[in-house]
């Protein structure tokens, strides 16, 4: 009966052993910033341009395969709005297919321009009411100045925003990795 008990246990520790899938590793150099394994949420641009979203199904030879997913809102009978999850069926993308990966998104205004874009905006209209307010003329020498400058720092504000990229871009510096674990991965 011992016997019996450690024959399941050796069964028991190899299956476990090979319950290891493969996995990729998104590196910025030699730093690991994060790793994807089987039912990981991955969410990649891609060379076509397009963002892919998704659970990890399987991670095979160099290919990853995503379980796509989209949030829908719909409105019920009384109009009050709902989400929905909707699943696609399993697509297979290559690590090579892979451009980009999404930016750590904490307090993008603040650095894609926007900021810069509310405040001059701001500052434009309060400034406009205030000078029909006092009954003065908007292109007074003196205020064509100061709106100049709003508009100045508005197209500054624009201009960072249409040059900051929602992704980081692979290359030589941002990597991704694939490890395999088994010769023969199922």
């Amino acid at each position: 009966m011992p016997k019996l008990y450690l024959l399941v246990i050796i069964c028991i520790c190899y299956h476990t052993l090979y319950a290891q899938t493969d996995f990729i590793v998104f590196k910025k150099k030699q730093t690991t910033l994060q790793t994807f394994f089987k039912g990981s949420y991955l969410s990649c641009y891609l060379i076509n341009d397009e963002w892919l979203n998704g659970y990890v199904r399987k991670i095979q030879n160099d290919s990853i395969y995503l379980k796509p997913f989209y949030l829908q809102v719909f409105y019920d009978p009384w109009g009050l709005p709902h989400t929905d999850t909707i699943f696609m069926g399993a697509t297979r993308i290559g690590i090579n297919q892979i451009k980009g990966m999404p930016k750590k998104q904490s307090v993008v205004f603040v650095r894609d321009g926007s900021i810069l874009q509310i405040g001059a905006g701001a500052y434009m209209l309060l400034n406009i009411i205030n000078t029909l307010g006092n009954n003065e003329h908007i292109f007074e020498s003196r205020n064509i100045k100061n709106l100049g400058i709003a508009a100045g720092v508005f197209t500054i504000g624009t201009v960072i925003k249409l040059l900051r990229s929602p992704f980081i871009k692979l290359g030589k510096k941002y990597h991704l990795d694939y490890i395999q674990l088994h010769p023969t991965s199922h």
